[in-house]
């Protein structure tokens, strides 16, 4: 496994990672109940239909979880794209969706 990039993260540790030529997402937990918050909302957002990246591997005693990548920004990203070009409609308009979602 290679570590290609480090993604910003305020709790855990994620990365991008290289297996086998295809690219992951590997996130490892400060904690346990981080790693099992995050378990239990992705069941949730798989049962609503939501575009998420696969579960490759999950690891209890490591507290990390493989993904898939799926190759999209994530909406932290988004905004401050979009708070560097300074549109703020653009911004809003995606709060707007994360709030009614």
């Amino acid at each position: 496994m290679e570590i290609v990039k480090r993604f910003k993260s305020k709790k855990n540790n994620v990365y991008l990672v290289k297996i086998d030529g295809e690219f992951k997402v590997l996130k490892k937990y400060s904690d346990i109940s981080n790693f099992n918050k995050e378990k239990s909302f992705y069941d949730i957002l798989k049962g609503e239909n939501i575009k998420i990246p696969n579960i490759i591997k999950d690891d209890i005693k490591e507290k990390s979880i493989l993904f898939d990548y799926i190759g999209q920004k994530t909406a932290v990203e988004l905004i401050e794209n979009y708070e560097v070009e300074s549109n703020e409609d653009e911004c809003i308009k995606l709060i707007l969706k994360i709030y009614k979602w």
